[in-house]
């Protein structure tokens, strides 16, 4: 046998359809393109859109790590009011937190300016095929063609 004639053979026994078996109605040149879904669309811009603000924040980073990090140094002067010996531990859990909130501040901000990059270009790319389609239901179907 060749090729050919194995190739059917095993492509109708696979339990899902192959590429080539899908057979998908051929369009007519009078039929317009039909629209991807509208609703799945606005959904992904949506989360998209969370994502841009998430990034946004990540993106601060540094200034929420440098307000960590005033906050870490008033506990910790605080702590040195009375008795230095007594209190040192508030006092290691106040630098302990400045260094760790100003650490993570810069860790975060490469990934919320990345975050914030790719939200901004899906966020605009959905956003004209969200507006293209709104055009397109707007249209007449007589006047897409």
């Amino acid at each position: 046998m060749r090729d050919g004639q194995i190739r059917p053979l095993i492509t109708s026994s696979l339990p899902y359809p192959s590429p080539s078996t899908k057979h998908r109605p051929p369009m007519s040149p009078d039929t317009p393109p039909p629209l991807p879904d509208f609703a799945q669309l606005r959904k992904k811009l949506h989360i998209w859109r969370r994502a841009y603000w998430a990034g946004a924040i990540l993106a601060a980073g540094p200034g929420w790590g440098l307000l960590g990090m005033g906050l870490g140094m008033l506990a910790t002067f605080g702590a040195m009011e009375g008795d230095v010996a007594k209190s040192a531990t508030q006092i290691t859990t106040g630098i302990h937190f400045a260094i760790i909130s100003r650490m993570v501040g810069f860790a975060s901000c490469p990934v919320g300016v990345a975050l914030l990059l790719v939200a901004r270009r899906k966020t605009e790319a959905l956003a004209r095929q969200c507006a293209a389609i709104e055009r397109a239901r707007a249209e007449p179907v007589d006047a897409r063609r």
